[in-house]
């Protein structure tokens, strides 16, 4: 019998990580949600910001040329 409540206790943790746990990464984003919200592009097809990964500060990105 005390086998069996801890086999119930196993899985009863298990279903509990699994609906409490997202599926997203804390910092990163959602794929899910990336799918669904579209950019704003212009009248040509483009999008209107440009990308900035902040890698490098602005005099940087001005020598390297873009």
């Amino acid at each position: 019998m005390k086998q069996l409540r801890v086999y119930f206790f196993i899985i009863l943790f298990g279903a509990a990580t699994a609906f409490i746990t997202t599926g997203c990464a804390r910092k990163s984003g959602c794929a899910a949600i990336e799918y669904t919200v579209k950019p704003q592009v212009k009248k040509n097809g483009q999008p209107k910001k440009k990308a900035s990964t902040g890698l490098f500060d602005k005099k940087t990105r001005r020598k390297m040329g873009g």
